[in-house]
């Protein structure tokens, strides 16, 4: 086997061992049932009309909108945050951002994912605002 190809399969063994990892944190965490409510939301009923405030690059919209995704799915909204219990945990995750890193730029949201408490509509336009700038810079190119 060439060196290339070792590095090939190692490089997809990872990968799937961080797979694997992820999909059991899903289920220990609860967050497909999250996942479930959020994507039962009818996302039509909710203001989408100012994407600027929310976060939200047109050119993401666009992308996730012409792919036929349920933009509810994907950008998170502050009214979903205040009334689907723990879905700061399902937009985070998306977003693939540790609790930390929320914490580092002052948005502690561990009461709200462990659903004991939801966020006052300030803090959910901040958690959602932050959120929907890292899911625009998935998948960019660097300039």
């Amino acid at each position: 086997m060439r060196k290339n190809e070792t590095s090939k399969n190692s490089w997809t063994l990872d990968q799937i061992a961080k797979s694997s990892l992820f999909h059991r944190k899903v289920h220990e965490w609860g967050l497909l049932e999250v996942a479930e409510q959020v994507e039962a939301l009818e996302g039509e009923r909710y203001d989408w009309q100012n994407l600027e405030a929310l976060g939200i690059h047109p050119s993401a919209w666009n992308r996730v909108i012409h792919r036929g995704i349920k933009p509810v799915t994907v950008f998170a909204l502050p009214e979903v945050l205040q009334t689907v219990a723990r879905s700061t945990a399902y937009y985070r995750m998306l977003a693939m951002i540790s609790q930390k890193s929320m914490s580092r730029v002052g948005l502690d949201v561990k009461v709200f994912e462990e659903g004991t408490q939801l966020p006052s509509e300030p803090v959910a336009e901040k958690i959602a605002l932050h959120l929907n700038r890292i899911v625009f810079n998935f998948g960019r190119r660097p300039d």
